[in-house]
């Protein structure tokens, strides 16, 4: 680091690099040399692999012998290849290096290298490059320091270094300001062959932009030699300094220095970063001459490629870049296409961070721009590893989504998108936030192509595939076989990351039908998709679909097509904000603001000052009347609020994050949220001892709820927290009950290997009194109780029903897939938990009352692990599987029982609390004949309910063995809910069933899930008993496809009467905010039956 006051000395000097001229045919010849060696090798190795499987060995020896020494070779060589020529190969090897869905491993671990550690320019050469540029003797002039000694990031065509701006003095600033200028359109003469789309891509401006500055001008039919106005890319250009006055402590030599001139304007204007921070991009010296050049030689190799390996138009593809890599090296290009879509991704600002650039200080091969804090998407995946799995899990979904998100809403949004989005562009910030770099390949996509592809994205969100077919061939797409089944495959493969299109697989479908046509426009679209789907695969989702996430930006993207013409981008903004207002239908791109939601509370500040509050501390006026529903015909959506909502500090129960909870509560009810689902949680109530209750935090949020105008539903959550699917902190059981399972393991489940499970206490010992005297089942009525006699005023009008816990997760069930610890991965079969004394007395029991007391030592020995598949056990294989044999009949009838039967204890205890604090109501049609008094019964003012789990994988078995495992005996003869139904049914009890949002075709086909089928089932059972049943999400997902689930799971296909009696959403936070345009509409259409 340092600067040197000395005269800038060439560049050609001080890099060390050949000029154009010297480089031609010998880095030629490198490259051939170096290329048809690596093919010449694969050729052997293909020979060798065919011989080796003739002698007889398998596929896997062969992989081991011939082709895992060989890619690990072979990725050698082509990294050598990149790093010694860079260029464009450096590029292509980036690419390569980010495909790890069809490319081996050992040549995507070696190529991933190029990202972020390729060879930079010595700190001279740089410090020449960028003297030269800026027209500085001296760096200091501009920056305070910069670090030329350790780049932040080296590629292709550029690197990358970090700096801090030179501070000015008032008086230099306020004479800055004095002279700004502002940004004007000018007049720009189209050449030959020039249009619209020609000028967007050239100057980095939106379609939008240009018809906005352009009224009354036919963008799509303009003539060679036709003016038009545009606005140019601010640069050094645009100062000479003669503008800018000598300020005192400013020689009049240092203001005639553009580069100091523009700094000073844009630290006036506002337009540098406040901290100073920068990045300075600069251009290697040559690097035009060289890129075209090898891209030439590309060309050759994909010409040879098509005819020899792959069924595919990769010349198109080749000429495509070559049209576009020119643009890549103006950087003035570059900053406008960067400051574009960093102002249409502003609302996402908190999720999505674009840098901008230093007005003014942008020539054609230097770029200064913000500076991003973050860490490189590699570096993060090695840190996410650290984590739990369920954190890591969470973490690899939340970046995966949140890179999708900025390049569905660029390419949908005004089809201006950065299309160079391997892992090195890409940061990750604090929170999850993702910063995405260099816009040097960018592409401006043509209304017509825009339009087209949100189309096929729509139907491949749809899955029809006849209509993928034809939007395939809107986009343009020929091939040689107009087969729907292979298009569709095609049409996956190519634009959506379920699907995989492997050029090397003898069954790929470009080898079975080649594609002929492909349109020029879409190859950076495609780029965008390989490269997310490298991104998923790598982090090792595989259920991940850009389509599905890109489907909601599709749709809109057709409905503002459709409008009356002559609207405005203003126009539609207002419209936008009118159904904001009238709590409708809005657009992706007009999102509610935090500021929208802080008027949605202050709108009801008032009331929320001068309502009636009782002595007690709640609101009165909730008290003597049922609450009106918000959900009028349809069905009524309820939210649940976050695990730690209510929280202990120190030794007092507090609520987190009030104020935001005041307003986040005042906006769903204005949305129409019928109420919130809130844990009342065992080990925060009664951690100080036994019968030691605090419910005092509860009571000021069950007010805030009420004065929201909200109802509650309480559940009674007995279980720890943390380890189940969306726990996103933990909560244990209380300290003293923990103390005892200390002296006492048995209390907790137990699997085969011994381990203890603290996550809720075991069923086996629900009539045995070790807790200073009580048993659990006389535990968890005494906690009710005490609830009911804290808020018996709310029953029946803020607090509707209580929830009972019953397992983990609150769920009734075993913990047979305990996710949270990793001994647990979807979708193993899970294990069974009866391996504590208790349970094992139990057992003993049963199976001498059987006459087999050979059945009473454990569970089955050959049910495998947590992580096997069904047919891999001998107990729950299909076709020879114990499980239907007479000791699997008794165990399963067993372990059912047992679960039934803790059930059928809890609720009994639980329901003569509640009615214990009932109310009277009235039958006024029932009077007595002789004295005509109106006859009164007393019955629980709140509804009693219970959760049981959407335990969908392998369901699609013979055994469900996942639902054995958890205790459900459901097979593919025995219909396991029904005696629930029957148990739910004695005690008036209703039903809230996982899963709703869910559908068979989004899971892995080895796992055999079926979500849907399972759901009718329990629907059905629930119906033959008339047991209500109410649905909530597994996951949390804002898209269409799972909305459309959730409601067609509530109505049905006709949206006749609900089969659904609520919906409870998981869960409010930031993400249901940042994602509140599409859950605004999911809930009209739960409200409207739509």
């Amino acid at each position: 680091m340092g600067f040197s006051p000395a005269e800038p000395p060439t560049v050609a000097a001080v890099t060390g690099l050949r000029e154009p001229s010297a480089l031609g045919l010998p880095r030629t010849i490198d490259f051939w040399r170096r290329s048809v060696f690596i093919y010449g090798s694969y050729k052997a190795a293909q020979l060798r692999s065919f011989f080796l499987k003739a002698t007889g060995k398998s596929d896997a020896e062969v992989h081991e012998e011939v082709w895992v020494p060989q890619h690990t070779w072979a990725g050698e060589e082509m990294y050598n290849l990149c790093i010694a020529l860079r260029g464009f190969y450096l590029k292509a090897g980036q690419f390569i290096g980010s495909r790890s869905d069809f490319v081996p491993e050992q040549i995507c671990r070696k190529l991933s290298l190029l990202c972020d550690k390729v060879p930079p320019m010595s700190a001279d050469a740089t410090r020449a490059a960028l003297q030269q540029e800026l027209g500085v003797t001296d760096l200091s002039q501009v920056f305070e320091w910069i670090d030329l000694d350790q780049p932040l990031g080296s590629a292709s065509i550029s690197q990358v270094h970090k700096a801090r701006l030179r501070r000015f003095s008032r008086a230099e600033l306020s004479c800055a300001s004095a002279s700004l200028r502002r940004q004007r359109p000018s007049e720009y003469q189209l050449g030959q062959g020039e249009g619209a789309w020609e000028v967007c891509n050239a100057l980095g401006m939106s379609l939008r932009e240009l018809k906005v500055i352009n009224k009354g001008v036919d963008l799509e039919r303009l003539q060679p030699g036709q003016t038009i106005r545009v606005i140019k890319p601010k640069s050094l250009a645009s100062y000479d300094g003669s503008g800018t006055s000598t300020s005192s402590g400013s020689s009049g030599l240092e203001t005639r220095v553009p580069a100091v001139a523009a700094l000073m304007h844009a630290v006036a204007a506002g337009d540098a970063p406040k901290d100073g921070l920068v990045a300075v991009k600069v251009q290697y010296p040559n690097a035009l001459p060289i890129m075209q050049a090898d891209l030439a030689n590309l060309r050759a190799a994909a010409f040879f490629l098509s005819k020899t390996e792959l069924k595919f138009d990769l010349v198109s593809a080749v000429d495509e870049l070559n049209k576009q890599i020119r643009l890549e090296f103006d950087f003035t290009r570059e900053a406008r296409v960067m400051d574009t879509i960093s102002e249409h991704l502003r609302p996402q600002a908190s999720r999505l961070q674009i840098p901008r650039s230093v007005g003014g200080l942008v020539t054609q091969r230097t770029l200064v721009m913000s500076f991003v804090e973050g860490v490189p998407l590699l570096e993060a995946s090695s840190r996410v590893s650290r984590m739990s799995p369920r954190a890591r899990d969470a973490a690899k979904r939340l970046i995966l989504s949140r890179v999708s998100e900025a390049y569905g809403r660029m390419i949908f949004g005004e089809g201006l998108f950065q299309a160079d989005g391997h892992p090195g562009n890409i940061l990750i910030g604090r929170g999850g936030r993702v910063g995405l770099l260099d816009y040097g390949q960018s592409k401006q996509l043509p209304d017509q192509q825009r339009m087209a592809f949100a189309e096929l994205v729509l139907a491949l969100h749809r899955g029809r595939a006849a209509d993928i077919s034809s939007s395939l061939g809107k986009l343009g797409v020929v091939t040689e076989r107009n087969d729907p089944d292979i298009r569709t495959e095609m049409a996956y493969g190519m634009f959506d990351t379920r699907g995989k299109v492997d050029p090397f697989d003898p069954n790929s479908p470009i080898k079975r039908s080649a594609i002929s046509t492909f349109p020029p426009d879409m190859f950076f679209v495609l780029r965008v998709v390989q490269l997310l789907r490298g991104l998923a695969n790598g982090m090792g989702i595989n259920d991940f679909s850009c389509a599905r996430q890109w489907a909601p930006f599709a749709k809109d993207t057709l409905r503002r097509a459709r409008r009356a013409p002559g609207e405005t981008p203003t126009d539609l903004a207002a419209a936008a904000q009118a159904r904001t207002a009238r709590n409708t239908v809005t657009p992706e791109l007009y999102p509610v603001t935090a500021s929208s939601v802080a008027k949605t509370f202050l709108r009801e500040k008032q009331r929320l000052r001068t309502s009636p509050i009782d002595d007690d501390g709640f609101d009165t006026q909730y008290q003597d009347a049922e609450q009106p529903s918000s959900s009028g015909s349809g069905c009524p959506v309820y939210v649940m609020l976050p695990l730690d909502t209510v929280w202990v500090v120190g030794n007092t129960s507090v609520i987190k994050k009030e104020r935001s909870l005041d307003i986040a509560l005042h906006t769903l009810k204005q949305a129409g949220v019928e109420g919130v689902m809130v844990d009342v949680w065992w080990g925060f109530v009664e951690r100080a001892g036994p019968r030691q209750y605090d419910f005092s935090a509860y009571k000021k949020l069950f007010r805030k709820v009420g004065q929201a105008g909200l109802k509650v539903q309480a559940v009674m959550s007995f279980h720890a927290a943390g380890g189940n699917v969306g726990d996103t902190c933990k909560i244990s059981l209380p300290k003293w009950v923990l103390e005892i399972g200390e002296r006492n393991l048995d209390i907790f489940y137990t699997d085969k290997a011994g381990y203890r499970n603290r996550e809720c206490l075991s069923l086996g010992c629900d009539d045995v009194p070790l807790f200073w005297g009580r048993t659990p089942v006389q535990m968890y009525a005494d906690f009710i109780d005490a609830f009911a006699n804290k808020f018996q005023t709310l029953f029946g009008s803020v607090i509707t029903e209580v929830t009972v816990g019953l397992g983990p997760a609150g769920e009734l069930r075993y913990p047979s897939y305990p996710e949270g610890d990793g001994r647990w991965r979807f979708p193993g079969v899970g294990e069974f938990q009866c391996y504590d004394k208790y349970m094992l007395e139990s057992l003993k029991r049963a199976a001498d009352k059987a006459g087999h007391p050979e059945w009473g030592h454990g569970g089955p020995h050959d049910a495998g692990h947590y992580n096997s598949r069904s047919n891999d056990t001998e107990f729950f294989n299909t076709y020879k599987g114990r499980w239907n044999w007479s000791y699997g009949r008794f165990f399963l009838t067993w372990y059912s029982d047992m679960l039934l039967q803790h059930a059928d204890r809890v609720l009994t205890a639980a329901a003569e609390v509640l009615n214990k604090h009932g109310r009277p109501r009235v039958f006024r049609s029932m009077r007595d004949a002789s004295n005509g008094h109106v006859i009164y019964e007393f019955a629980p003012a709140v509804k009693m309910g219970i959760k049981l789990a959407g335990v969908h994988w392998w369901y699609r078995s013979d055994s469900h063995a996942a639902e054995l495992t958890a205790g459900y005996y459901n097979t593919h003869e025995r219909n396991g809910y029904k005696p629930f139904m029957a148990m739910l049914r004695r005690h008036d009890a209703s039903l809230s069933f996982t899963c709703v949002e869910m559908r068979d075709c989004e899971h892995p086909e080895e796992a055999k899930c079926s979500p849907q089928i399972l759901l009718q089932q329990v629907i059905e059972a629930a119906e033959e008993y008339g047991v209500p049943l109410s649905g909530e999400n597994a996951l949390q997902r804002y898209d269409d496809y799972a909305f459309d689930r959730i409601a067609e799971s509530a109505f049905g296909r006709s949206a006749r009467a609900g089969r659904l009696t609520q919906v409870t959403f998981l869960r409010m936070g930031d993400l249901m905010f940042d994602n509140w345009d599409a859950f605004s509409r999911f809930l009209n259409r739960m409200r409207n039956k739509a």
